[in-house]
Formats: C-alpha cells, structure tokens, sequence
C-alpha cells in the first residue's frame, strides 16, 4: 500500500522514499488525503468528506460516523490504512481462515471483437484451473468481470447447486455468458 501512494507523488519522473520506520509512516500517512489511499474512489471519498474526513488523521476522530455509515470491515480498513498498515493477506478468506475465492486477472489492450472476449475468457479460465488444480479446491460458483479504459466495471456471475471440478469452469463460461 505504501508503495502505491509512495509511485504517485513526484510523478512523473521524480523519487520519493518514505522512511522504513512506523513514527515516520505515521506522520506521512497523517497529512494524506483520504483520496491517496488505494481503493478510497469519489464516491467513498465524498461520503468521508461530508463526515468531516479529508485527511487520514481525520478517520481517528470520525469512527463512529465511519462504523455506521460503512461498517466494520471497512472502518478497520480506514484505520489500518491511516497508519500505514496495509493488509497482507490477498485471497478472501473468513473468520475461519478459509479460502472463500480464488481470482485470476490481467490487464490487456483494448479489445473490440466478441471472438478476442471468448479467447480472452478462455485463456484465463485455463489460468484459474491451473491455480485451483495446484490448491486442490473446486467451486460452486464462477464470476466474470471486465474494466473498460474509462473503468465502467461490468460482472456475470452465476451460482451452481454442486461443486464442479475444474476442468467444468470453461464449460459454464460457455454457458453462463
């Protein structure tokens, strides 16, 4: 997460380097705008706004307002976030430690023919088996989703009433989309 918002400031040719010391992440992260922290959009940021939130220092004092109107996952998320504390753990799990999901995903060029789509769908759900193969973990549900180039987000999903092997995963994209 540091990393992130570290690659944004002096862009577009210039370093910046924050120091590897939790008193300094602290004082960095406090004058941040709520906006600078990864996953923070317009939207989350307006409604932070509006709550008296507009730098990272300001969610200490806005918990309440936070935990009510986003909840508890995303108020610890803030918290953590603005002191510099980014989440380590990158597959969904739940309270258990349980893998909830597992996701392949890719940037590419702008795609314009139904025919690449399929390809492209294709090609990742081969990814996704490989990985789920390794994990030995099969699944009752497949989601699919695309980002355009002005990230209009668009997802398909679709629930099965049985766990399916992975070598099924390309025969319901066929089917789902």
């Amino acid at each position: 997460m540091l990393a992130k918002i570290g690659s944004d400031m002096n862009k577009p040719n210039g370093h910046f380097i924050i120091k590897h010391d939790s008193e300094a992440i602290r004082q960095f992260m406090q004058d941040l705008p709520v906006r600078k922290i990864p996953s923070v959009g317009r939207v989350a940021e307006s409604e932070l706004n509006e709550m008296g939130v507009v730098k990272c220092k300001d969610i200490f004092n806005h918990l309440p307002e936070i935990s009510i109107c986003f909840g508890d996952r995303p108020t610890e998320f803030y918290m953590r976030s603005a002191l510099g504390i980014a989440r380590n753990i990158h597959e969904h799990q739940d309270s258990d430690g349980i893998k909830k999901s597992v996701s392949i995903s890719e940037t590419f060029k702008p795609i314009t023919e139904i025919k690449e789509y399929e390809q492209k769908i294709y090609m990742l759900a081969d990814r996704l088996e490989e990985k789920l193969k390794l994990q030995k973990t099969v699944g009752k549900s497949i989601s699919v989703g695309f980002m355009n180039a002005k990230f209009g987000y668009k997802e398909k999903s679709r629930s099965l009433t049985e766990y399916v092997q992975v070598r099924a995963i390309s025969l319901l994209i066929n089917h789902t989309f």
